[in-house]
């Protein structure tokens, strides 16, 4: 009996799916010997940095496992246990990349909405630019 290729997807999908949880997980952490501004500063950008390369690891992921899946549908004829393995790993990879997309999106979207030290405004009408910070 062959096996389904949404077993394949679902595995796939749930395995890289938990690396990249733990992946944010380590980088999200503060580091223990250092003071907390300085800690949370270095944390700040190891999260952006990892959120910016995230984003592109998952457009390319997306886009592999969406040329895969193209490409094993124009082929057609028999189906093979490999090609139904072949299928269900390539959409696992790409579901995995669209999820890990709409994952930082919706933490860019959180950060954006939240007001700043004013309380009313996004962007604080009063705040002086970075021209003005260097003169």
């Amino acid at each position: 009996m062959a096996t389904s290729p949404m077993v394949y997807t679902i595995v796939l999908l749930s395995s890289l799916g938990l690396a990249w949880l733990l992946l944010r997980e380590k980088v999200a952490k503060l580091d223990a010997g250092i003071a907390y501004h300085v800690a949370a500063a270095q944390r700040d950008q190891r999260k952006a940095r990892f959120y910016g390369q995230s984003v592109w690891v998952a457009i390319a992921a997306s886009s592999v496992g969406l040329i895969v899946t193209s490409v094993l549908a124009t082929v057609g004829g028999k189906t093979t246990p490999i090609s139904q393995m072949c299928a269900g790993l390539a959409y696992g990879l790409g579901l995995w990349g669209l999820m890990v997309i709409s994952s930082v999106w919706s933490q860019v979207g959180k950060r954006v909405s939240l007001s700043n030290s004013d309380g009313k405004s996004l962007i604080p009408q009063n705040a002086p630019s970075r021209r003005d910070e260097r003169n």
